[in-house]
């Protein structure tokens, strides 16, 4: 073998090795700093204030476009912050991978989940349901994907990523009240997706009749979009029938970088079937950063 072609082959496995080696040092530090979070927040101490109290937050996927005060190790703490000062009842959560479920185990407390990945691997996401478990019971819980087959993975219309929805049907325990929360995130690319798959949605709260039912989500849709208007056409978006309320603020930043108006995020609820006090998005940064590249969204109700 020539000498320059050992080298080369030298040069490349040393590379190779490096890269494995920076990748274990990595995961192993991910481990850890995912076991140990800095903020904690344990829903069960929460005084009970008579409001169902509901987030909808899109926490970011995991991504090497993401560096500096973008990275996880930044923002998951400044996630916790933003939960414990809001103190929800139910939080509907999109792009989770297993990092962030994770991250969540140790540092949420008191909440139960509803949680399917959309497809497998460390990559996959999820769009859970986490709800206080002290204030309401499981009664039922369902995942879906948003294609022509949503019983298996699957993508549907064009879609560039599987989609998909999860449900739960809870229970106020101080009331015996019954109500159903759906959460998904529809497609970015795909507009024939988006609407498709907002009516699977749609349809499939159908299924369970009269029931109370929100909605919430990543819709990756304007409220001039055709998506927005199916869905209003059957629910009530909470920024407009809320008694307190904030218009026209985005949702969707982009780390600072989109200004103008940009809500993507909605909360939907069944007409005449809540009482929505107050739509607020938690557009506030933390610790000189963002939490996201989308604002939270907070909305107190009660069941009528």
């Amino acid at each position: 073998m020539k000498k320059s072609l050992k080298i080369t082959l030298i040069v490349i496995a040393s590379v190779v090795i490096a890269i494995m080696l920076a990748l274990s040092i990595f995961y192993a530090y991910l481990l850890y700093f995912n076991a140990h979070p800095k903020s904690t927040y344990d829903v069960s101490t929460k005084q009970d204030d008579g409001y169902i109290t509901v987030m909808n937050f899109n926490v970011r996927c995991l991504t090497p476009e993401d560096l500096g005060e973008k990275t996880w190790f930044k923002r998951a703490d400044r996630i916790i912050k933003q939960i414990s000062d809001v103190q929800p009842d139910i939080i509907c959560f999109q792009e989770v991978t297993p990092n962030h479920e994770n991250y969540f185990k140790n540092a949420l407390k008191g909440y139960q989940k509803v949680i399917k990945y959309r497809q497998g691997g460390p990559f996959g996401e999820a769009t859970p349901i986490y709800f206080n478990e002290s204030k309401f019971e499981l009664l039922d819980q369902d995942n879906f994907w948003l294609s022509e087959t949503p019983e298996k993975k699957s993508k549907g219309w064009g879609a560039a990523n599987y989609r998909i929805c999860s449900l739960a049907k809870l229970k106020e325990k101080a009331t015996d009240k019954v109500f159903a929360v759906f959460n998904t995130h529809l497609d970015h690319k795909s507009e024939e997706a988006r609407i498709n798959g907002i009516q699977l949605v749609l349809d499939k709260i159908k299924e369970y009749g009269d029931m109370p039912s929100m909605l919430l989500g990543d819709m990756n849709s304007f409220p001039d979009s055709e998506t927005y208007k199916k869905a209003t056409a059957s629910f009530d978006d909470s920024r407009v029938v809320a008694e307190h309320s904030e218009e026209n603020r985005s949702t969707w930043q982009k780390y600072g970088k989109v200004e103008e108006h940009q809500a993507i995020d909605y909360c939907f609820v069944s007409p005449n079937e809540f009482n929505v006090y107050s739509y607020h998005v938690l557009a506030e940064q933390v610790d000189g950063g963002f939490a996201s590249d989308h604002y939270a969204l907070i909305i107190k109700m009660k069941l009528k």
